[in-house]
């Protein structure tokens, strides 16, 4: 098996596997603990990493570039409902230095980051396939 196929096959899982969560979420709604579109979001990003693996190997590039735009814009929607998002946060810290339950303002602080930083990449992100399909 040369990588490519391999890839191909690797990416199709990946799909399958964000698609085989969605229909699972759809099955048992009462086992979630966050809103089903936040749900169903986590399942496209998922899908859509998968897809971007297949249209890099077929190289699409274009494709693949504007679907690791979509994968930053649902990260980007996850971190930032888990810091701003309506409701308490219950926020447990495993680690070497710090371990345990943790206040909620922490935990929020810390997507609140995440949010800002996966914010400035979808920016950029934007930015550079906006110049290279005005220079392509």
């Amino acid at each position: 098996m040369n990588s490519t196929s391999g890839n191909l096959k690797v990416g199709f899982c990946v799909i399958a596997v964000g698609l085989f969560i969605a229909l699972l979420m759809d099955a048992y709604p009462e086992k979630l603990s966050v809103p089903s579109w936040l749900g169903y979001t986590v399942c496209a990003t998922i899908s859509i990493a998968g897809a971007t693996l297949v249209a890099r190997e077929l190289n699409y590039a274009r494709a693949a570039n504007g679907l690791a735009i979509v994968i930053l814009l649902c990260m980007q929607l996850i971190t930032a409902w888990l810091a701003f998002g309506s409701g308490p946060r219950q926020c447990f810290v495993r680690g070497p230095i710090l371990a345990g339950m943790r206040p909620e303002w922490l935990c929020r602080g810390v997507f609140g980051f995440g949010a800002a930083i996966l914010a400035t990449m979808l920016l950029i992100a934007i930015r550079r396939l906006a110049g290279s399909r005005n220079a392509g």
